[in-house]
Order: structure tokens, then sequence, then C-alpha cells
């Protein structure tokens, strides 16, 4: 090759973008995550500094913060960056629970799940026989798969390519928004949540929070989602104790108090003629009436103690997409389909239920 030749060479690989520079090695659990390049998810060189190049500001045990996380040698003894989030160096793969890294799906229903946190450990140590309602859904699948539901388990980013590739595999989806809390409650890491949500905002995609509310955010939480636009949904019914009504109803008050879209999401059902079930139907109509509020119906099974006394009145519908196919519908309006054209977005848009945002439910 002549000198000439050589240093053309030389000059194109100098102008290839960092990012196809990089290793294209797999990111093994334990790898540290180094502060974020000036590569945008787009491979676009940003032209200043930004909350990208950062460590999330987290005050949590476990997460970093700029300054002030815990540097750690690497395998040659050198200084390492600080790590965003602790334990992948501890992990050891266990097949009874979930793995700590975190990974972007979208299932036949059209939802693109995000859940920061799988498991649940306060809902299984609270209804132990199946989880709340002894009908849910993530957990009897948990249980298909021999996953121990009841253990909470953080999902955490394995590394730099790890992180970038979620944000890449994001950007092309249809939907415009994503759900944290599909199969476990993000609840039991609110910290580790919000990070990284940090991180996902430059998905320009509007997260959706469910939750029950087993932990309550703090003020400085509840700031940080109104910060980052999220969509809050809290999640109860009437089949839930007075007690966890009354708490749920609270958090959602706190979350609109302090700027947060924050949407009831209803788990709703025919319910039949005995004491308890007119109770319970009267209970249901109030928490319908707290706006804006999403209609979800209960899947359950034929063995279910409710459905074999009448209290729960259920119906096969084979057009019910996701959680089974007997179905408790207390109205023949509620959606079962796909998330593309249900009217509701998780509360996105304005497709959900919104008249009276100032009603309330008391207890006597």
């Amino acid at each position: 090759m002549t000198d000439g030749r050589r240093r053309g060479a030389t000059a194109r690989a100098v102008s290839k973008p960092e990012s196809q520079r990089a290793s294209a090695s797999a990111v093994l659990p334990g790898a540290p995550l180094l502060v974020p390049s000036s590569i945008s998810p787009g491979g676009n060189v940003l032209e200043q500094p930004s909350d990208y190049m950062r460590l999330p500001d987290c005050d949590a045990v476990g997460a970093g913060v700029p300054g002030k996380g815990s540097a750690r040698p690497d395998v040659k003894g050198r200084r390492s960056q600080p790590w965003l989030f602790d334990g992948m160096d501890e992990y050891r793969p266990d097949p009874r629970r979930y793995q700590p890294w975190l990974t972007v799906t979208e299932n036949r229903k059209g939802v693109v799940d995000v859940d920061t946190v799988k498991g649940c450990t306060h809902g299984m140590r609270a209804y132990p026989q199946g989880g709340c309602y002894g009908e849910c859904y993530a957990a009897k699948t948990a249980r298909q798969y021999g996953i121990n539901f009841g253990q909470s388990v953080s999902r955490q980013f394995c590394g730099r390519e790890h992180r970038d590739t979620l944000v890449k595999r994001m950007l092309p989806l249809r939907a415009k928004w994503y759900r944290v809390g599909t199969a476990g409650d993000p609840c039991h890491d609110w910290t580790h949540t919000i990070a990284v949500l940090r991180v996902l905002r430059w998905t320009k995609k509007i997260p959706v929070v469910i939750t029950k509310h087993w932990v309550a955010l703090t003020d400085k939480q509840i700031d940080d989602l109104r910060w980052l636009k999220a969509v809050v949904n809290t999640s109860t019914s009437a089949l839930d104790t007075d007690r966890e009504i009354r708490h749920r109803l609270e958090q959602r008050e706190r979350l609109r108090a302090g700027g947060v879209r924050s949407v009831l999401r209803v788990v709703t059902c025919d319910f039949g003629t005995s004491e308890w079930a007119r109770a319970r139907r009267g209970t249901q109509e109030h928490l319908l009436a707290l706006e804006p509020s999403i209609d979800n119906p209960l899947r359950v099974r034929r063995s279910n103690p409710h459905v074999l006394s009448g209290a729960i009145r259920a119906t096969r519908r084979q057009d019910s997409i996701g959680g089974g196919k007997l179905v408790s519908l207390h109205s023949p309006a509620a959606y079962l389909g796909t998330c593309q054209t249900c009217p509701d977005q998780c509360g996105v848009t304005e497709g959900c239920r919104v008249a009276d945002p100032d009603a309330t439910l008391t207890f006597q």
C-alpha cells in the first residue's frame, strides 16, 4: 500500500462513528455501566452535554450519584467508572427467579412491556394463594415457568451497549407509550424505576406506570414522575379491602396534587345478588365514578369460589385477548381487544373516562 493510500485509510478510520467502532461482543451480566458517550440514541453527536451524559441524581442505596458513585476496580485492578446500579457483580443465576437485566417486549395484545421490576413480593405476601383476587395472571404465568413470583427482582441495564440497544429497539415501535408494571409492581423499587425512565425518555415515548402502591411514592419521586411526563395507573378494585382502597385513593390524590396524570384502573366484575355481591357492586360503582378511570374486567377461573357460589358471574368470550377467555363483564361495552384500537390507551389519551375529577369515595 502506498503512503497516500495508507493515509486515506487512516483518515477513513478516524472518521468512522464511535458507535460503529465499539466492540460488537455481547454485554455480560456484571459488566460496568460506564458514563454514556456523546452519541445520542439516534447515532448523532450531541452538540452540548446533556442529562444523557450524566448518572441519575438518585439518593438510594444502589443508585449512582454524580461524584458519589462507588468506583470499582476492573479485572486488571484499574479503577472503573461508577456503576449506575449495584448488585450485578453479586448476581448468581437462579432458575426460580426472574433474571435481573432489563428487557423490552411487545406481547400479542400490543403492549410494549418495559418492566423495571418483575415479581410482586408484597402482593404475594398479602395474597399467597394466587396473588390479588386469587386470579393474578402474571403469577399464573410465572408458576407455569417455575418462577417464584413472590420474589421481586429489579431489572438492570448491563452496560452502555445494552442500554443503547433497548433505546434503539423502542424508537421504531408504533406505540407512543410503553408500560411499566405488566408482570411486577414497580413500587418495590421506585428509585430504580425512575432512574430507568430517565434514560428511556430518549425513546420519545410516554411511560405508563401501573401500581397498587404497596410502597408509597415520596414527594420527590412524584415530582420526578411529573417531570418525566409519566401517566400513573393506580390499580384497585371493589374486591380490595376498604383499607387498601382508601390507601390507593390517597395515593391517586397525591399524584393529582403533584401534577401527575393519575388514572384509576378499576378491576371490575359482574356481581351477583348475594349481600356480599351487592355491597361490592356499590363500591365498584363509586370507583368507576372517580374519573379518569379505566374499566379492566377480571379474568377468572371456573373454580374461583366466588364464581362457584354465584357471587361473581363470568362469561366465556373468544374475543378476549390476554389473561384468559373466561371474563366477568359488568358491562357489554367493556373492551377486550388489542391495544392498538383500545379507546383508553392506559390513560395517555383523552379516550379514558373523564368527567368529575373532584369526586371522592368515603367509607363508613
